[in-house]
Parts: structure tokens; sequence; C-alpha cells
């Protein structure tokens, strides 16, 4: 499962029975394939819970969910894709029966998008967040081409426009598209979507960015690198509102958070010190989501109920 952040309203899933991604947060519901997601607004700090039904977590289907808000209506949705897992079984496996679903606040149930969805070949990293930029949700993704010689295999971007629910691809340069999909993070860096390519041996981070905002298929030279991170023992966070990457260097069992200067490769130290991986940075932009909700409203199949101990419970748990 995964945190993502769009509209300055926060998206924090809980972990669903048997679930065991590291970056599941919260409370077991107690359901099998069921899940929850809390929508947070730090703007005006208000909080609903979504139940999430048909998760799958296990070696043959997985989950990755998305947030974005329609550009239109402002209406936030939720996209839930189940993909198979399975690299093995992918030519014999159909499509899980619940393979996309949405939720749009404003109507409360889970339905099926209005437009396409991502063919079954495509497989996702669900321990991968996602982004989302005006109203578009950008996952990375590994697609599977069977060739006389045997499968090949490539990575891509898949999107989804929460305007129009279409899905769309976009494609990578060919340096990224044939490394090892666990060298590769997304992220975001002011209104662009950026791919962080780890380099294993040289020790740092080539960070690339999408030059165009157009939910279509883009030609390989839309992505340019723009700077590298030179440091051998760090791990990228986020980005701030002035570009500079925030990263988290490993020093003497200690885990400062920094802020990295690409032109003069110098850091600044934040006045924190933390354990490994237990922080994410996201952007943040305020609005007035959520303000026409109660409180601590759960949606569940339909139904809208204020539960404000178990939506504390679930939110609570993410803090």
């Amino acid at each position: 499962m995964h945190v993502t952040v769009n509209s300055g309203t926060e998206i924090a899933t809980t972990q669903q029975e048997g679930g065991t991604g590291p970056e599941s947060a919260g409370m077991e519901l107690g359901m099998p394939g069921k899940g929850m997601v809390v929508l947070w607004n730090l703007s005006i700090q208000k909080a609903v819970a979504v139940v999430v039904p048909n998760v799958e977590a296990g070696m043959t289907y997985g989950t990755v969910l998305g947030f974005g808000v329609c550009r239109k209506t402002s209406d936030p949705k939720i996209v839930k894709i189940v993909f198979i897992d399975s690299w093995d079984e992918m030519e014999t496996l159909s499509c899980h029966p619940n393979h996309v679903e949405v939720f749009a606040l404003s109507e409360g149930v889970w339905r099926s998008p209005l437009g396409n969805v991502p063919r079954k070949s495509l497989h996702f990293d669900a321990c991968e967040g996602s982004v989302a930029i005006d109203g578009v949700v950008y996952w990375l993704a590994t697609d599977r081409i069977m060739t006389h010689a045997g499968p090949n295999y490539y990575n891509l971007i898949v999107s989804f426009d929460a305007t129009s629910e279409e899905f769309g691809e976009v494609h990578l340069p060919h340096r990224l598209s044939q490394v090892d999909d666990y060298n590769l993070s997304i992220s975001k860096l002011r209104n662009h979507v950026v791919i962080l390519e780890l380099h294993r041996d040289e020790k740092g981070y080539g960070v690339w960015m999408m030059q165009s905002d157009v939910c279509i298929p883009f030609f390989v030279d839309s992505f340019v690198r723009i700077f590298s991170i030179n440091s051998p023992d760090a791990s990228v966070k986020g980005f701030r509102k002035t570009g500079e990457p925030v990263i988290e260097l490993m020093e003497d069992g200690h885990r400062p958070l920094v802020v990295y200067d690409p032109s003069s490769t110098n850091v600044i130290f934040l006045e924190n010190d933390v354990y490994a991986n237990s922080f994410c940075v996201y952007p943040y932009v305020e609005s007035l989501l959520l303000l026409d909700q109660p409180d601590f409203t759960i949606y569940d199949n339909g139904k809208a109920t204020l539960n404000e101990e178990l939506a504390r419970e679930a939110f609570e748990a993410y803090m």
C-alpha cells in the first residue's frame, strides 16, 4: 500500500489482513481482502476514512493505490489497481475480477472506471509510491513482452487522469527503461514528475525530469537528466519547492535529514535526527478539500457513518 499527496490532502493507507508491505501503516481491519484509507487535509485538520475492498497482497496478485482530484469538480478520487504479481503465471492467469476500481468521494462507493484499464502484462511495485500532478496520478511499472527468444522487460510510467478516468503510458528513455526496476523510484519536483535512478556502482542518484505535463505517450527525449546526487550513503526523500532534494544520510548510526545543493554539492543539516526509514517527504498545497465532510466519517460499501474511535485509531496509526 502507499501514501501519496495531492492538493494538500494526504491519503494514508492501512494494512489489510495478512499484508506485509513495508509502507503499510496503521491497523488491520480483521476482514480478509479489505483495508482502510484515511484522507487527511492538513490545511483544515479534517480526516475521513474509506474502507477499501478486494485488496490483494499475496504471491499471485498485488495492489497499488493512487489519489487525485478531478479538475472540473474538485471531487477527490482514489484509484485501486490489482495486478498480477507473479511473473511466472503472467501468461496463464486472467486479470483480477476487480482489476481496477475507483472511489469518488461525492459518490461514496467503489465502481469501475469510466475509461480504459491497464493491460494485464503491467507489473507494479507494491512498495513504491505514486505522485499526482494536476489531477493525474503516476506510477512506475514494468511491462513484459513475450518474444521468440523469451520474455523482454522494460520500465515505463502508467498514468491515471482523475477527470476523464483514462489510463495512459509514459515511455522512459532507453537507459531508464532497461535498468532493474528496484533501482528506480518516482517523485515530484515542483509540478514535474521526476525519476530517481540509483547508481549502485557510482553510489549516488541521477535525477531525471519529465518535460511535459500532458497525459499522452511521450517521446523518449521528453526526459532530461537535470543533476546527480553524488553521495554514497544517501536516500532521497523528496524535494523542496526551490528544487533541492531532501535526503537522509547514514552517518555512524545516525540518520540526519539534510538539504542537498546540486550546484555546490554542499548539504545543509536540518535540526532533526531520526530512525532510518521512519519518515517520508511529500509536497504540500493548501486547499479546502473535505470542508463539507463531517470529521471522522467512514465510507464503507456505500454507507457513510460517523465512527470517531475507529477513524481516529487508523489516523493515529498512520501518524
